[in-house]
């Protein structure tokens, strides 16, 4: 039998261009992945455009498909659970987009088909602020620092197109505590069926 665990989430920060307001937001998530705690940009626009992902993520803690947990470190079990905890994020706990970079580095990241198009491949270079950091055979490599609101305002959290990708990487510059959560869920694998259980 095959235990896998399941992706917990298990924090969560919003940063604000304008805290108090409906300006435009970052969301990150930190997970516990294997015993590895990563955190992720869940999203960077407009409290709106993050509801959206957040209701389908509650439904995702509703039908035990997503296990997280609150800032007690209890698990949140309802969607009702999941959205006052990021009503609580949002209305008392939005950090101002410039305190970001106290605790995370920011690094843009990208790839690009040396085969694909001359101009169009410097027009986006011009467009992110990217040079070649490094050459492979078919890829040219590109890597930069991001260090502050409004270059970050600008850029897509990723993107893609058959020629290029591009990733913004948010990173904690050390070891960051987190609520603990007491449960591990574990998911049981036999012949395709899943099964929940806790550990």
């Amino acid at each position: 039998m095959l235990q896998k665990p399941l992706l917990s989430e298990v924090d969560r920060r919003l940063y604000s261009w304008e805290p108090g307001s409906s300006a435009l937001k970052l969301l990150l998530i930190a997970e516990d992945d294997h015993g590895t705690l990563r955190w992720t940009p869940l999203g960077k626009s407009w409290p709106y455009a993050l509801w959206l992902t957040l209701g389908e993520r509650g439904g995702l803690v509703e039908t035990q498909a997503l296990t997280a947990f609150g800032a007690s470190g209890q698990p949140l079990t309802t969607i009702e659970d999941y959205v006052a905890c990021y009503r609580t994020l949002f209305t008392a706990q939005e950090r101002p987009i410039a305190t970001l970079w106290d605790t995370f580095t920011v690094t843009l990241t990208a790839t690009y088909l040396r085969t694909a198009d001359i101009a169009e491949r410097q027009r986006w270079e011009q467009r992110y602020g990217l040079t070649t950091s490094a050459e492979h055979t078919d890829l040219l490599v590109y890597q930069r620092s991001v260090t502050d609101p409004t270059d970050l305002a600008a850029l897509p959290l990723t993107d893609t197109t058959p020629e290029a990708t591009l990733t913004v990487l948010i990173t904690p510059r050390s070891s960051l505590a987190v609520a603990p959560h007491p449960i591990r869920p574990t998911v049981l694998s036999v012949h395709d069926n899943l099964h929940f259980a806790f550990d």
